[in-house]
């Protein structure tokens, strides 16, 4: 359950207290200058898979006509490949405390899974988010099918 490595990927600041760190982290993991040699392939090498490669997909939800909200949102200027090739576009995300892959969603998914509070039904959703009650549906059961929303 604990981290094996870690791998810095901006410029290390050349500085006694760095060092320290540096050195303490080598000390206690066996993984770490391996890494800092190679990068990922160092770990992989050794046999250790890199945190996102060990995420899991959130279980689905339950469906019903009440739902709550079981994952957090947040909307970002785009995805890594987006942003990479400098195309900026608003995009949602569900992300949950739990060890799970975080999911890329459109943006009206966020505003539905933020229109859930565990009283509100299909109809009362699309009229707080103003969206059509067909495509409210449809968001709803798709955050359900994320695990990002359960019957309440």
């Amino acid at each position: 359950g604990d981290a094996v490595a870690v791998l810095v990927e901006e410029p290390i600041p050349d500085d006694p207290a760095t060092a320290a760190a540096r050195a303490e982290l080598r000390a206690v993991s066996p993984v770490q200058e391996a890494v800092d040699r190679c990068g990922p392939a160092g770990a992989w090498a050794l046999g250790w898979e890199p945190w996102p490669a060990q995420l899991e997909d959130a279980p689905p939800g339950e469906p019903g006509p009440v739902l709550q909200p079981v994952a957090d949102s947040v909307l970002s200027p785009g995805t890594p490949s987006m942003l990479a090739a400098g195309d900026l576009a608003d995009t949602g995300w569900l992300l949950w405390s739990a060890p799970f892959r975080p999911v890329s969603v459109p943006v009206e998914a966020v505003e539905v899974l933020r229109a859930l509070d565990g009283r509100r039904d299909a109809a009362a959703v699309a009229e707080a988010v103003s969206q059509p009650r067909e495509r409210v549906d449809a968001l709803l059961d798709a955050l359900v099918s994320w695990g990002a929303a359960t019957a309440a």
